[in-house]
């Protein structure tokens, strides 16, 4: 759609720069962890290891999800299998079904704040290595910027909803 100049812009997530046609201006970096209840039988305490993931049930994203992608990499590239996975086509779906069971699933730091404060959801590093993804402001590079999206942009930059 920004290249068929149907958007004016968008905000994605992305692990990197994918059309030389678009500009990416990158506006946030999000860190992806394992999420879960209080009433789980993970440890509240001290890391997690690949062996205490293995026996939950996973709550996954949509196929379609750019999230999804980058869990079922890093899952690969560790030759995780997990016995049970459900999967869920919005984030709040996924909280609410994740904060209601003892199911787990791998989710965006940013994503689940609220819920971290108040005590509704864990969030936990991933073991060995963690899973950081790029917020980007695109547009088409042969697009006109108006004095608008000029200044929406700048708000994006300095939004601390994104932040």
């Amino acid at each position: 759609m920004i290249l068929n100049h149907e958007l004016d812009a968008g905000i994605i997530c992305s692990t990197g720069i994918d059309n030389l046609n678009i500009v990416y201006k990158k506006i946030y970096q999000d860190e992806l962890g394992v999420v879960f209840s209080p009433e789980s039988s993970l440890p509240k305490e001290g890391d997690l290891t690949e062996e205490l993931l293995l026996g939950q049930t996973f709550v996954h994203y949509s196929k379609d999800s750019s999230t999804r992608q980058l869990v079922e990499r890093w899952l690969k590239k560790r030759k995780m299998h997990f016995n049970s996975i459900v999967q869920l086509d919005s984030l709040e779906a996924i909280k609410r079904t994740l904060i209601s069971t003892n199911w787990i699933s791998i989710i965006s730091k940013k994503a689940v704040e609220k819920e971290i404060k108040s005590g509704e959801l864990i969030y936990k590093a991933l073991p060995v290595e963690n899973i950081e993804r790029d917020i980007y402001l695109i547009y088409n590079k042969d697009r006109w910027i108006s004095p608008m999206m000029k200044k929406f942009f700048q708000i994006a930059a300095d939004s601390q909803w994104i932040k």
